[in-house]
């Protein structure tokens, strides 16, 4: 049984997730420590882009934490699309080049 809770569940309610190079160039070099907070998170992303601790950057560019590190991405409802743009650690340049 389907309740209103549960919708968003629903594998038609999912995003997609796609990865940009500089986001893959990124994870491929983390730790496993470091890496599975990280995918956890970019999981959670495909059932809810806009998790409780998002900030909006732009109009479709959006970021999430996870401890030192900033997932940036880019949310696109029409086509129900998650893209990590880049994976960052927390620094004073972190967002100066978006």
């Amino acid at each position: 049984m389907t309740t209103p809770n549960s919708a968003a569940t629903d594998a038609s309610s999912r995003y997609e997730i796609f990865y940009d190079h500089p986001a893959c160039k990124v994870l491929d070099r983390l730790s496993q420590a470091q890496y599975e907070p990280i995918d956890e998170k970019i999981v959670g992303l495909s059932l809810n882009p806009r998790p409780h601790g998002y900030k909006q950057l732009h109009p479709r560019l959006y970021r999430v934490r996870v401890g030192d590190w900033r997932i940036i991405y880019v949310v696109d409802d029409d086509t129900k699309r998650v893209i990590i743009a880049d994976v960052r650690r927390r620094g004073k340049d972190t967002y100066k080049s978006l």
